[in-house]
């Protein structure tokens, strides 16, 4: 078995079994609890709240689903790798563990009562629905095995050796710092909490704009080859193409995430800027003046080749 299914199976079979195990649950308690049923608690731990028990089955278990997918979707993107590859399987733990025992908890709580209104949610059962859910998350972390990293030169060429043809490709993904990482996974799961123990559309909206904001900020994918530079946030947006006739020129510098005013995806009257971390990177100054700049690890060759294609592509249009 190859270490990317080996990462996916051994993240998505625990996790199915528990959201199996939380429906099944709910399914056989549905005659035993009220209907309506309570699934939304106020700050003093009393309902205000009611869906049908089958309605909140659900609704529970395709939000889930949602995000086991969406967990499968970034991983097969490249997101299993090293530290991101924990990141994104500790946070599919907590959610999907949280979203799963909060479901047994609601029924089994529920289970006898005539009337929702009698039902109440303990603030211990609160504290242990959400320390669980860390506890499942923490176990994957460690559990897990991200994928290895391809193997890297340890010493990339400023000059890379060009083909006969002049086809050579770069290929390059580049992750956001792990401290920036962890800040938005904070930001996601915080949002995540706050839509599940206060679901209404502004929660809604606001978890919405952070996981996409997450996502289109975690890292970028970067390719050089004869028709130019081409960029694209894991999620797929922002991307863009710059054709070598639109390229004055290119190098490699050490860029600074001050400079920019931070990390990830940073505009200023200069240009724009793809920023991981601070450390090497490629300033590409386009014909019309303006500046973009990404970091990479491997900023000599991906200068290197940029050089060559734009030195190619002018002596075409002077010849």
């Amino acid at each position: 078995m190859s270490y990317q299914k080996r990462y996916i199976l051994t993240t998505l079979a625990p996790l199915l079994t528990l959201v199996a195990g939380a429906t099944l649950w709910a399914a056989l308690s549905v005659p035993l609890v009220p209907d309506p049923m309570a699934i939304h608690f106020d700050s003093n731990f009393l309902p205000d709240g009611y869906l049908a028990p089958t309605t909140s089955i659900v609704l529970f278990t395709s939000m889930n689903l949602l995000l086991l997918i969406i967990f499968t979707v970034l991983a097969r993107n490249g997101m299993w790798h090293g530290i991101t590859g924990r990141v994104i399987v500790g946070s599919s733990g907590f959610s999907s563990g949280m979203l799963s025992v909060l479901q047994i908890e609601l029924f089994r709580l529920q289970r006898g009562l005539t009337d929702a209104t009698q039902a109440t949610l303990p603030a211990t059962s609160f504290w242990f629905i959400l320390l669980l859910a860390a506890v499942i998350g923490v176990l994957l972390t460690y559990l897990v095995q991200p994928v290895p990293q391809p193997e890297k030169s340890s010493k990339p060429a400023a000059n890379p050796g060009i083909p006969h043809q002049g086809k050579a490709v770069w290929l390059r993904s580049e992750s956001m710092h792990f401290g920036v990482q962890l800040v938005l996974v904070i930001a996601v799961m915080t949002a995540l909490v706050c839509l599940i123990i206060t679901p209404n559309w502004a929660i809604g909206l606001t978890t919405v704009i952070t996981v996409t904001i997450a996502l289109s900020t975690w890292g970028w994918r970067y390719r050089i080859d004869n028709q130019g530079f081409s960029y694209r946030s894991y999620l797929g947006f922002p991307r863009g193409h710059i054709p070598h006739q639109s390229i004055a020129s290119a190098e490699s510098i050490h860029v600074k995430a001050a400079n920019w005013g931070g990390w990830g995806w940073r505009l200023n009257g200069s240009g724009t800027g793809f920023i991981t971390k601070s450390g090497p990177g490629v300033r590409i100054m386009r014909t019309n003046g303006r500046v973009l700049e990404i970091t990479s690890d491997d900023a000599p060759t991906a200068a290197g080749l940029l050089k060559h294609y734009v030195s190619q592509t002018t002596t075409k249009e002077n010849s």
